[in-house]
Parts: structure tokens; sequence; C-alpha cells
């Protein structure tokens, strides 16, 4: 009974009532923003929150870590691009490996 009552406590404001517009993303995954109390002080604050389909919290972010993450973009960006261009060399190189293979194989 006891334990009943702590996963109710748990989930008990989760999601949130009063969040704003959902975004929907076609992997499932859900995004919408909320008013939440800050760690610090108790005080109310937006969050950016992205959870999964089963609205299980993956993430959430307030406005200074929004905007860390912001500053950071055209980094991660520059990342993703170098790791596109070392996926598509190794898929060359992949594509010539099962070439060769298949010409030694059948010689």
């Amino acid at each position: 009974m006891v334990s009943l009552f702590q996963i109710h406590k748990r989930f008990m404001y989760w999601p949130p009532k009063n969040k704003i517009k959902t975004i929907k993303f076609p992997s499932g995954k859900k995004s919408f923003i909320f008013i939440g109390k800050r760690d610090e002080d108790g005080k109310d604050e937006p969050l950016l929150c992205f959870v999964d389909n089963q609205n299980h919290k993956l993430t959430w972010m307030n406005e200074e870590e929004v905007l860390n993450l912001e500053k950071l973009m055209p980094r991660l960006d520059s990342y993703f691009s170098l790791y596109l261009e070392k996926a598509q060399k190794i898929k060359e190189q992949n594509a010539t490996l099962n070439e060769e293979m298949n010409r030694s194989l059948h010689d």
C-alpha cells in the first residue's frame, strides 16, 4: 500500500497540465514548454521539455541552458558534418572491399 502511494506521488504532477503547445516529431518524441520551479529558490521559470512517445521525460532545459545549447549548435553541426563525411568514406571502403571479396571468390 505504501509503495502504491509513492508511485502515485511521484507521477502526480507529470505530465504538467499547463503546458504550451506540444510539438510532435516524426520519431514519436514530443517537445513542449511548461512553467516549472527552480531548484535554487523555487521560483517559477519556463522549461523546455523533451519526452518520448509515452510521456517519459528525456530531458528539460531552462532558458540559460537553451541559450548555451544555441551557442554550441555551430560546433555540434560541424561535428555532425564530420561524422557524415567519415560514414560516407567507410561506406565506400566497405563497398570496395565487398567487390574485391566477390571477385576473389569468383576467380
